[in-house]
């Protein structure tokens, strides 16, 4: 299965089993956008929202660090047309979840932090791929290389 795919479907359960989630997604430590579910009409701009929440979550991580916090969790924003958390899975990745005004932000919080760890391991098992992929590739050249000797 493609690993969009699975972070999708993770999502997919996410705002099923999570009352007043009305969008998620899941942003790299680059901004980028590697899978999005939402329950309403309107488009929003999904790479710069990303991108926006991943450097607020930095910023608060780095603000933490100074104080000595320890790592941080979550963040929580509260609008006037809705609430805005930020969920952290890993070092290099966030979920981003839009709810609505009335939703009980520890519900949503306990709904999602169930599922950071399923995330988490997906992308674990992604970057292990990636490493087995370029060390496979890596080994092919050298014996390529060591036949035209």
């Amino acid at each position: 299965m493609d690993i969009s795919a699975i972070f999708h479907n993770i999502l997919v359960k996410i705002l099923k089993n999570t009352p007043g989630l009305q969008h998620a997604m899941l942003t790299d430590s680059t901004g980028l956008t590697l899978a999005n579910v939402t329950r309403s009409t309107s488009s929003l701009e999904l790479e710069g929202i990303g991108a926006l929440s991943m450097a607020l979550f930095i910023g608060m991580r780095q603000q933490g660090n100074e104080v000595q916090l320890g790592p941080l969790g979550f963040v929580f924003s509260e609008f006037s047309e809705g609430k805005l958390i930020l969920q952290s899975i890993n070092e290099d990745c966030i979920l981003v979840g839009v709810i609505s005004q009335n939703a009980n932000v520890l519900k949503v919080k306990t709904s999602i932090k169930r599922y950071t760890d399923e995330i988490g391991d997906q992308i674990e098992l992604l970057k292990t791929a990636k490493s087995v992929e370029a060390n496979l590739s890596k080994s092919l050249l050298d014996e390529a290389l060591s036949e035209l000797d």
